[in-house]
């Protein structure tokens, strides 16, 4: 019964987090070929909401890749891959939309917010490893 709950779990969380990707795609998409851009304010650069916005996708990205099993080297290089052709294709796409252009450095900006988004991914793991470790480790004193 405990291992059929947590297959049903596990599958219910690789849903919900594709869900959450479907949406954030959709709303990152939506949101970038809006004629004439979309106004925020308080006044921010440009480049860091595009740095931002790819850092979001990018940990969604690599959520839901490891749960689909992606391990290692591919779990990074593919999804940075995914991002990065997203974020072209999406510079690219704007050109067809008034008021927007294709901007080289808003790509740049796309791939450094995808790395950063890695990056948190990376040092997440890393602490949670450590942790568990630790408190591994202080039971087996107790014991």
């Amino acid at each position: 019964m405990e291992h059929i709950r947590g297959r049903f779990w596990r599958r219910t969380q690789t849903q919900i987090l594709a869900i959450a990707l479907v949406v954030y795609w959709a709303v990152l998409c939506v949101g970038t070929h809006v004629p004439g851009g979309v106004i925020v304010t308080p006044p921010t650069s440009d480049k860091v909401l595009h740095a931002v916005a790819y850092l979001g996708l990018t940990l969604l990205l690599v959520l839901l890749s490891r749960h689909l099993g992606w391990q290692r080297w591919r779990l990074y290089a593919g999804t940075l891959l995914i991002a990065s052709c997203y974020g072209a294709m999406d510079e690219l796409g704007q050109i067809l939309v008034p008021g927007r252009n294709a901007d080289v450095n808003d790509w740049a900006a796309d791939v450094l917010g995808a790395v950063a988004g890695l990056t948190l991914y990376w040092l997440a793991v890393r602490f949670w490893a450590a942790s568990a470790r630790l408190v591994h480790a202080g039971r087996n004193e107790v014991a």
